[in-house]
Formats: structure tokens, sequence, C-alpha cells
């Protein structure tokens, strides 16, 4: 056999070994890319939400209802606190709350939910509020929050004065 032909088979051969390796190294980076995606999608995911007095989304404007952290993730977490705020005109007036059932830190399963209500709930009024919100603390320290709700904007969508005027004008901004 002729050495060109030795020579020109042992090429091929070296190019198609570069191949197959580029093809295994692309196929193990989007097999790892993959495997990370999905690990990051199993965890827990929380959903904070405000919930007014006849269990729906913030429906009135009055005295705090409860508020409810739900699990829409996979796996379990641990809840440790869960606090309601509000900003007044002379600043910003947070409370824990209390789990209607159990104590802090809670256990929350895959799918679960917990509901609180504010630990002074009777006296706790948001009339003089501009903004309210909730937040929940994840046992790895982890912040979740509902967004911040404006009254005065909620007021004007429902056609009620603005809470924080007490003149019945909407709120510029």
């Amino acid at each position: 056999m002729p050495g060109w032909v030795l020579a020109a088979t042992e090429q091929h051969a070296d190019v198609l070994a570069r191949g197959l390796a580029v093809a295994g190294l692309l196929v193990a980076i989007g097999s790892a890319v993959l495997t990370w995606q999905l690990w990051r999608r199993s965890g827990p995911s929380i959903e904070v939400r405000l919930l007014g007095p006849d269990g729906d989304w913030w429906s009135t404007v009055g005295p705090i209802a409860m508020i409810e952290v739900a699990n829409s993730g996979r796996m379990a977490t641990l809840i440790r606190a869960v606090e309601f705020c509000c900003r007044e005109s002379d600043g910003v007036a947070c409370q824990l709350a209390v789990p209607l059932e159990g104590n802090f830190p809670v256990e929350l399963p895959a799918t679960g939910y917990i509901r609180a209500v504010p630990s002074g709930a009777d006296e706790f009024e948001i009339e003089n509020a501009a903004v309210i919100w909730a937040a929940a603390y994840r046992g790895d320290g982890a912040l979740f929050m509902t967004p911040r709700l404006r009254l005065s904007k909620l007021a004007s969508r429902r056609g009620e004065p603005d809470p924080g005027r007490g003149d019945g004008r909407e709120d510029d901004g």
C-alpha cells in the first residue's frame, strides 16, 4: 500500500476523532445546563398574598384580614416569619404576623400554604396608610414580598374616596 494512502487515512481518523470530541463536549455542556435549570426550578417557590375579610385578594380598605403564604414549588421550605407593613405619613410600621395554626417557624410542604394574621390585628388599621405590603422570610433568609399596594389607586379604581386624603379626590401619582 502506498505511503500517501496511509497518511490520508490517519489524517481522516484524526479529524473524525476531533469532531467526536467536540460533539461529546457539546453534549456534556448541554446536559449540565439542563440539569442546572431543572435543579433551580425544582426548589420551593414562595408567593405572598394579602387577603381581605372576604378571603379574596385585597378587596376592602379597612382592617387586615390575613396574609397567605403559598409554596407552589416542588420542595418543602421553612418559613421563619411573616410580617405586614404599611407606610404612613410619619414612617413605616411593621408587625409580625401569627399563623392561624401553630407557631413560627413553620415547615411549608410542596403545594401547601399557611395563613397568618398581624399580631395586633384588632388595633392595626390601615386607614391612614398610603402603601401596604406583606413579606415572608424563608429559612435561608430569602425575602418574598407582595407587590406594594397603593391604597389611593385601589380606591380610585373602585370609585371610592382616597383614604389618604379624605377629600374624595384621586391621587396624582
